[in-house]
């Protein structure tokens, strides 16, 4: 009877140990509640606005965003020069939806935060612009 005991008392305590032992489970897809930007804003459309320059009084600055993910840049340089500079090209959203990325742009900012009618300049690491001219970064929506 002894011997039968022991691994009777074995099995048992090795039922209740594997129901004791830390479940591992796989890791939860992120969640996708569709309140990004490119979902949720009419964001295509034209923004203007006089961004800061260093060596002249502002770059007078249009940019249109078009539904098919191109874009078209046009600058020019208040109290230096006339001319107005135009750039095409195409942008891609950031992964969390809420910043775009102009591509084809060797020099000028690249990036932006979409908000409700507005564009929010980002700095060269993609970081909202802070300081005392934070707002003077900004992109309002225009009149086509």
């Amino acid at each position: 009877m002894k011997n039968l005991r022991s691994p009777l008392i074995l099995l048992i305590l090795a039922w209740f140990g594997a129901g004791c032992a830390p479940q591992v489970s796989a890791p939860l897809p992120p969640v996708v509640d569709g309140h990004t930007s490119r979902i949720a804003l009419d964001w295509p459309g034209v923004y203007a606005g006089v961004l800061p320059c260093a060596d002249c009084a502002g770059i007078d600055t249009r940019l249109r965003l078009n539904a098919d993910l191109t874009y078209v840049l046009e600058t020019r340089y208040l109290g230096k020069d006339e001319r107005v500079f135009a750039r095409r090209g195409f942008f891609v959203w950031a992964e969390d939806g809420n910043i775009i990325h102009l591509r084809g742009l060797e020099d000028g900012p690249v990036s932006y935060r979409v908000g409700e009618n507005r564009l929010f300049q980002l700095d060269r690491q993609g970081r909202g612009i802070e300081g005392p001219l934070a707002e003077t970064y900004v992109l309002n929506r225009a009149e086509d």
